[in-house]
C-alpha cells in the first residue's frame, strides 16, 4: 500500500469511528475496483466518501469534481441494487495543517438544512469565483467544519 493510501484508510477509518457512538454499524467501507459498489464509510444513512489532501489549496473546483464523483458511484451502486437512494457528503482532510480544523464536510445545502445545519453560504455568493461549489448538476455544495457536522449529528 502506497503511502498516500494509506493516509485515506486512516482518515477514513478515523471517520467511522467518530460515528460510531451515533451509527454502532458504522465503518470503513471495502472497495474494489473502482470504487462504485461500496463508499467511504458505511453504517450511516450517507454516502461517504473521505478525500485526504496534501495542501491547503485545494480549489471549489476540485470539491466539485469529488462531490459529482461520489454522487455518480452512490447512482451506480443504486442502479446495482448495491444500497438505497443516499444523500452524498463529502469529508475533505487537508493535510498539511492542524488535525481537526482542516476537516470540512462538503454537502447539499437542503441535506445539511435538514440537519439543522447552516453551512458558509457567505463563501459562495459570488458564483464567478466559487463556481466549482456548484456541481455538473447545479447543485450548491455547502462547506462546513467537521465539528459543525459531528455536533449536529449527534443531536438526531
Amino acid at each position: 500500500m502506497t503511502k498516500q493510501r494509506a493516509k485515506g484508510v486512516t482518515f477514513e477509518r478515523y471517520i467511522a469511528n467518530q460515528l460510531k457512538p451515533m451509527f454502532p454499524r458504522a465503518m470503513r467501507g471495502l472497495q474494489f475496483r473502482s470504487g462504485e459498489e461500496n463508499c467511504d464509510v458505511i453504517g450511516t444513512p450517507w454516502w461517504i466518501e473521505c478525500k485526504c489532501y496534501h495542501t491547503k489549496n485545494v480549489y471549489p473546483k476540485k470539491w466539485g469534481r469529488w462531490y459529482d464523483k461520489a454522487y455518480n458511484d452512490m447512482v451506480a451502486a443504486r442502479e446495482s441494487d448495491l444500497v438505497e437512494d443516499m444523500d452524498v457528503i463529502v469529508v475533505v482532510k487537508l493535510t498539511h495543517s492542524g488535525p481537526k480544523k482542516s476537516i470540512f464536510v462538503f454537502a447539499e445545502a437542503l441535506v445539511l438544512a435538514e440537519l439543522g445545519i447552516e453551512g458558509d453560504h457567505e463563501l459562495y455568493v459570488n458564483k464567478k469565483d466559487w463556481g466549482g461549489l456548484y456541481t455538473k448538476r447545479g447543485v450548491k455544495l455547502v462547506k462546513i467544519t467537521w465539528d459543525k457536522f459531528y455536533n449536529a449529528v449527534k443531536e438526531l
